[in-house]
């Protein structure tokens, strides 16, 4: 009865989708209808009503596509860190800040800021050297593997000739540039390059044999700075440049200013530079030295605007200081001197600092005593160690294993991220807990969230909010035996019962349960301490890895009830139990698939576990490699490649992050889906540390060592019946839309059918988890009509309880 009643429902969609074509025809397209023969003034009313109708029409399909992500399948973005900007440049209009990964742009009118990042014109990350050409209107980036970027306002020229250049022998860092018209002199590790910027070509390369770390133009003459000392050429000598033969070295009387020169600028027409620690000019043949504060070295001068400015730092700050043309002296290093690696001053006297510590540095008000701080909204950290999601809030912990990571951790919702750390939040100024916060876990029950610190123990937040910290004065997480200043949690999980499992690693209570009650209970004490991480496979049983030279697993099991340990087992499954290949390797990680198998990522490939039993020995053979695609006929799974996490997305898919990019895989490992790299994607870097999903949009939120990434993935994860608020986004798909459509809410790998308003079958496919796709195409490839579609999608997993859902979508050609 129930399969006929369903039949019914169906056929009724497919009646009143048919009837609803119909009268959208006949509304939207009455150039088909011969009857509507009204005069002038009434079709002008009938077009404003057609076209309100239209409007309410497609706003009732866009509800439910604003609740979703913004991004479309197979799109990404960027959440880079924005909160120190430590190189500067500029230009008459605008500053440009790179924060080591990215690049700020800061209007100096409005003080308004854009970002220039890998996905808007910037090649890579590691930028180590940025200075803008004002002639030919471009920035001019470098990065720490010698590649160069020639950043206009609409393109980007990535020049690779130095990088790829395997003649070039020794030191390729780009330490200093001058720029003569379209011409960029490049002082480099090894020489210099005259780059055209214009013509992308280079010009000359000088070979110095030794470190050129400064270059300037002054008096129509190029001077570099060496280890020997300073030598110049004529910029317009007939003399070949290459050859070093032909540059000349700097002698006043006598003195060759071979003492650790590395900074050259011109002022005033004149020549400055650094001498050991102060800073001199040479003016009509004499050496004049500058005022040089007490215990400080010269890190930068520069000489862009009305005075020089000159950055001095010593083992615990920095000084900024301009000099006139007479050599008098200003500090302005009033609060905007912290780190500071670099300073300019413009035409307007307004002053820009790259500083290594936190914020935007500069002075739109040449007479103002204090710096302008401004930052990004951004997470605080870098990289990722744990990401936790729910459809509302993403948590990210930036910490790690090792002391003295003290970003904290962060919060991204609605797209804003809360940073918490002892710059942002009063209940951890000073504190331990802002140190190394390494694993991130939400309670469903209560959505209480709790991060793992690896230096101080662990946090409770209630609604954002930090409401608790655990450590050794306050619940059983106990000091780390190598280090007794150290409660090392470094493991969270939360089982079926809302127990919140926490890993005290080296401590005499290795495992804990936090219960829903706020009770705490203490689990064996006999199991190995140092281990490390926790998943839940689906027996309920805990997979811990034991690091240190054993470096194998730890399988826990609590028994009928977690207050009583008495009936609690456990076993380790030894490094000799993997397969052959994978014996000696390191264990970085589990996790546990949506079919119940434990995923185990090694430093030389993976291996999976179909253990039912692992307390009977029943392990021994059944941690097992997978011959994949993915290497080559027969070979095993990511060999060789070093696994440092697994996420199973809501298709049971796998996505491997490697210290070699992702690799995403098929449910049984066997066939390679994607694979990303930087260089085929926007990936940040290639040493993937955190991969997570939120399971009702398809995003994956990714951590790398350079920075964070939202991918939007094309599976969510499906339940066990089609939901009745199942629905397509985006809906209408409008005639400039090329992308993926996407029917979301469906169950778990369902079979879905798309057919016309007649029910003639244009595609089909079967759901990735929860979700189907369809490129809007029929079966020769070509886009459909303009018209209403029906995706009808079947839950075939139960025959005896099949269920079907009829999504409208609405194409607009």
């Amino acid at each position: 009865m129930k399969k006929k009643i369903e039949h019914k429902i169906i056929f009724l969609k497919l009646f009143l989708g048919k009837i609803f074509l119909f009268f959208l025809k006949k509304l939207f397209f009455p150039e088909k209808n011969k009857n509507l023969n009204f005069p002038a003034v009434h079709r002008l009313s009938f077009i404003v009503y057609r076209s309100s109708l239209l409007f309410i029409f497609i706003a009732s399909f866009q509800i439910i596509v604003y609740a979703q992500s913004n991004l479309k399948i197979g799109d990404w973005q960027l959440q880079q860190t924005y909160h120190t900007g430590k190189l500067v440049a500029q230009n008459d209009t605008h500053v440009f800040w790179s924060t080591g990964y990215s690049i700020a742009k800061m209007n100096k009118s409005d003080l308004t800021f854009e970002r220039i990042d890998k996905l808007s014109g910037l090649s890579g990350v590691d930028i180590s050297f940025l200075r803008y050409n004002k002639s030919l209107k471009s920035l001019l980036v470098s990065y720490s593997d010698n590649i160069i970027d020639i950043v206009g306002d609409n393109s980007t020229v990535t020049l690779t000739d130095v990088k790829n250049n395997t003649t070039i022998a020794g030191d390729k860092n780009v330490y200093d540039v001058a720029f003569s018209g379209n011409t960029a002199y490049i002082a480099y590790g090894f020489g210099v390059v005259a780059l055209d910027m214009l013509r992308e070509e280079f010009r000359f390369t000088l070979f110095t044999y030794q470190a050129v770390t400064g270059i300037t133009l002054s008096g129509g003459n190029l001077y570099i700075a060496t280890p020997s000392g300073i030598y110049f050429a004529s910029e317009n000598s007939t003399a070949n440049l290459a050859d070093f033969k032909n540059w000349q070295r700097l002698n006043v009387n006598g003195k060759i200013f071979s003492d650790n020169t590395r900074l050259l600028t011109t002022f005033n027409n004149q020549l400055y530079f650094n001498t050991g620690d102060s800073i001199s000019t040479l003016q009509n043949g004499t050496v004049k030295s500058l005022y040089k504060p007490s215990g400080f070295s010269v890190k930068s001068i520069t000489a862009e605007g009305k005075n020089l400015v000159a950055v001095f730092s010593s083992d615990n700050s920095s000084k900024i200081l301009l000099y006139d043309k007479n050599g008098v002296y200003k500090d302005v290093s009033d609060h905007c001197a912290g780190n500071t690696n670099y300073a300019v001053e413009d035409a307007q006297g307004r002053l820009f600092v790259g500083d290594n510590y936190l914020y935007f540095r500069f002075k739109t008000d040449p007479n103002a005593s204090a710096c302008q701080y401004t930052e990004f909204n951004s997470p605080q950290g870098a990289t990722a160690t744990d990401f936790a999601v729910n459809d509302s809030i993403v948590w990210v912990a930036s910490g790690g294993l090792v002391r003295g990571q003290g970003d904290g951790f962060s919060s991204f919702s609605n797209a804003k991220w809360r940073n918490y750390n002892q710059f942002t939040d009063a209940k951890l100024q000073n504190s331990p807990f802002a140190i190394d916060d390494y694993v991130v876990k939400i309670n469903p029950l209560n959505n209480k969230v709790y991060v793992g610190s690896s230096n101080a123990g662990l946090i409770e937040l209630v609604n954002n909010e930090i409401s608790q910290k655990y450590n050794n004065t306050n619940s059983p997480i106990t000091n780390s035996a190598d280090d007794p200043g150290r409660q090392r949690v470094a493991g969270l999980a939360v089982d079926k019962n809302n127990n919140l499992w926490v890993v005290n690693s080296l401590s005499v209570n290795p495992l804990l349960v936090l219960k829903p009650d706020g009770k705490w209970v203490v689990l064996s004490k006999n199991i190995p301490n140092n281990i490390f991480q926790i998943s839940i496979d689906s027996f309920g049983y805990k997979w811990c890895i034991i690091g240190g030279a054993a470096n194998s697993l730890l399988v826990y099991d609590e028994g009928k009830n977690v207050d009583d340990i008495s009936d609690d087992r456990y076993v380790t499954i030894d490094n000799s139990n993997l397969p052959k290949d994978l014996q000696g390797s390191s264990i970085n990680c589990t996790s546990t698939d949506k079919d119940g198998r434990v995923w185990i990522g090694t430093t030389n490939g993976v291996c999976v576990a179909d253990c039912s039993e692992p307390f009977k020995g029943n392990c021994t053979g059944k941690i097992s490699l997978i011959i994949s695609s993915l290497g080559g006929v027969g070979e095993y799974l990511l060999r060789e490649k070093n696994v440092n996490t697994i996420g199973i997305d809501g298709a049971n898919r796998k996505w491997f992050g490697t210290s070699n990019g992702i690799f995403v895989t098929s449910a049984d490992g066997m066939t390679e889906i994607m694979k990303f790299t930087t260089g085929n994607s926007p990936l940040l870097s290639n040493n993937v540390t955190a991969i997570n999903f939120r399971n009702s949009t398809g995003e994956v939120f990714i951590g790398t060592d350079k920075g964070l990434m939202i991918y939007r993935g094309d599976a969510t994860a499906g339940s066990d019946r089609n939901s009745i608020d199942a629905y397509a986004y985006p809906n209408p798909v409008r005639p400039d839309y090329t992308g993926i459509i996407a029917i979301n809410g469906l169950a778990r790998n369902a079979d879905v059918k798309i057919t016309d308003a007649q029910g003639n079958l244009v595609f089909e496919t079967k759901a990735l988890g929860g979700q189907a796709v369809w490129d809007g195409k029929d079966f020769s490839g070509r886009r459909v009509s303009t018209g209403v579609y029906l995706a009808l999608a079947t839950n075939t997993r139960n025959s005896d309880a099949a269920d079907t859902v009829v999504v409208k979508i609405l194409v607009v050609k």
